[in-house]
């Protein structure tokens, strides 16, 4: 704390200049000054303005065009390590940077090239070391790093961030940033298959969150996963009952993600013609809007209903289509051998047991082959 307030007079000067170069880079988008009039120090100010908007139209493109969001933080890293060290100070030019290769870290994460991510959250370390201190700067980078770690599946790690950045917002008495970290902590329990442990942090989120809070859906529903798949159905009706409104706002992937939740509500509780319903409704849905990774892991809960009803010729038809699919996404070797297995179960006529643990094995492999596949792609390139 010392330290950042010692470079305050860093931070001021270089807020200030963003201030002035977001005005004139207005005045050159309006047609009010042109580049040829603006002097070195009005270009200068105009870099340090730029980081700001990029880091923005970074962030805008997770969704839909995670390679676009690579380019963008590259820009940032660029631009950050341009600041002039003599207007601000080094440690503060050092927590832009950290800031800026941290952002580049998660964008390749969100890209699926975790060897590159890795590389960057190293540089956002280095940095960041340098840095003043700064406590939100430390949380934002922590953050982005357990999430990171969960993606490389280093469950433990995360853990161990997330439960340190909870103790930071706790002394800080942010109530809206401990329940963040708090959703985030569930769900990588929830990838762990500790759904009981998620139950509890999921309820310890939902204690803090404000109703009209945006991060309650994503408490909400994964509570509601949680209680599924520790069996705990009427909670979980309960739950989606008095939340479903949460869903009709959030868009059609999240009505999606409630009608595969309540297939599962209903296959749990023993109703199996509302559960097939529900099932295929989401699978083919999921296709239908490229979505072809969720639509394969529903296709594991229809299996499962198909061998509890005993309808063998269905489950190999079902497994046709999912090699057909899997083949399609590129997944690893493992999982078409591991269905070519189920298949030749099924027509050998092996127990159930055999074949549902078959099918709950390969439920559990496929999102770490997935991130295996995902992040050796895009590191080629």
């Amino acid at each position: 704390m010392l330290k950042l307030l010692e470079e305050m007079p860093g931070l001021i000067a270089l807020e200030e200049d963003r201030a002035r170069g977001e005005r004139l880079l207005r005045d050159l988008e309006q047609g009010h000054r042109s580049w040829g009039e603006l002097g070195s120090e009005e270009r200068r100010l105009i870099s340090g303005a730029l980081i700001e908007l990029v880091r923005e139209r970074s962030l805008s493109l997770r969704f839909d065009d995670p390679e676009g969001m690579v380019a963008f933080a590259k820009v940032g890293c660029v631009l950050a390590e341009a600041l002039d060290e003599a207007s601000y100070g080094g440690p503060v030019v050092a927590d832009v940077c950290a800031r800026a290769w941290a952002e580049l870290g998660n964008a390749y994460r969100v890209a699926d090239d975790l060897d590159r991510a890795g590389a960057a959250f190293g540089r956002a370390r280095d940095f960041a070391t340098r840095g003043t201190g700064s406590p939100s700067l430390i949380a934002e980078i922590f953050y982005l790093v357990a999430s990171y770690l969960a993606d490389r599946r280093r469950f433990g790690e995360a853990v161990e961030f997330l439960e340190l950045l909870e103790e930071l917002h706790l002394r800080r008495g942010e109530l809206g940033a401990r329940a963040r970290v708090l959703i985030k902590l569930a769900n990588i329990r929830s990838q762990a298959n500790e759904p009981e442990n998620a139950i509890l942090v999921y309820l310890r989120a939902l204690s803090l969150l404000d109703p009209g809070s945006e991060d309650r859906l994503a408490a909400v529903h994964g509570l509601a996963v949680n209680l599924v798949e520790a069996g705990h159905y009427g909670s979980a009706q309960h739950l989606l009952t008095s939340n479903r409104r949460l869903y009709r706002k959030a868009g059609k992937l999240n009505q999606l993600r409630l009608i595969w939740l309540e297939g599962k509500l209903a296959f749990g509780v023993g109703e199996l013609g509302k559960a097939e319903g529900k099932f295929n409704t989401a699978r083919l849905a999921f296709l239908r809007v490229n979505q072809t990774f969720d639509s394969a892991l529903v296709s594991l809960d229809l299996a499962l209903l198909y061998i509890r009803q005993e309808r063998r010729q269905e489950l190999v038809w079902l497994v046709d289509q999912m090699l057909g699919t899997f083949r399609t996404l590129g997944i690893a070797r493992e999982a078409i051998a591991s269905l070519l297995l189920l298949r030749n179960s099924c027509e050998q006529k092996r127990p159930a047991d055999v074949l549902r643990g078959q099918i709950e094995s390969l439920a559990r492999l496929l999102p770490e082959l997935e991130s295996r596949r995902t992040a050796r792609g895009r590191s080629a390139l």
